[in-house]
């Protein structure tokens, strides 16, 4: 569901702007509009003090200007609404400025979807790799006792939980467009885990011929 997030702030309102039944808990000074929240208080009323004080909550003003929009949902006699499709598992409220058509908007859309998963998984894969640094920092800390061998150890953990954060996300990701785009999901996931084999298989290597050589 997309929002509408057009409005503009108010800058001439006074006093009057504000119902009547808080008017009397309302202070202006320097443009600004303040409530009152203590009216116990005698000394924070604006019977007595005409500036505000502290507890005093500021209040603004924001509107809608009139303009073309376009909208898809659903209508449920003079208003719209969230439409679910047949199986409830999506919905759709678009609301864009402008005169739009159906492809217009529905394009629109789908890049700002596109764009906040990749944003997303990004997100996911740096506190991936965050949590996967902070596991092993216990080494970091022991490893500091000789300077050099410390700064050593950190990098070697960053790079590590790079990799491994890396390899986890590219594989949660494929998992989940195995959904929604299967051909792509199973590429992805096949050669991730091609990768991983192929590394799995010459660190052993390596280990063996070591062995081999004592």
């Amino acid at each position: 569901m997309i929002k509408a997030s057009w409005y503009v702030p108010l800058t001439t309102v006074s006093a009057n702007n504000v119902q009547d039944e808080y008017r009397a808990q309302v202070k202006e000074d320097s443009g600004g509009l303040y409530y009152t929240v203590d009216t116990s208080n005698k000394a924070s009323t604006s019977e007595t003090s005409s500036g505000p004080e502290i507890g005093d909550e500021r209040i603004t003003f924001a509107v809608i200007q009139p303009k073309m929009i376009s909208v898809i949902a659903e209508q449920k006699g003079n208003t719209f609404t969230t439409h679910y499709t047949k199986n409830e598992k999506g919905s759709i409220f678009i609301i864009q400025e402008g005169t739009l058509d159906a492809a217009a908007m529905y394009s629109q859309s789908a890049a700002e979807n596109e764009a906040m998963a990749w944003i997303l998984r990004f997100v996911g894969f740096g506190v991936m790799a965050f949590g996967i640094s902070l596991l092993f920092g216990p080494l970091e800390a022991l490893a500091d006792v000789i300077p050099f061998l410390g700064d050593i150890v950190g990098c070697g953990i960053t790079f590590i939980a790079i990799i491994v954060a890396g390899t986890f996300s590219g594989i949660t990701i494929s998992i989940a467009w195995l959904i929604y785009h299967p051909v792509i999901g199973a590429i992805v996931l096949v050669v991730i885990l091609l990768v991983v084999a192929g590394v799995g298989y010459l660190v052993k290597s390596c280990k063996k011929g070591d062995d081999d050589d004592e």
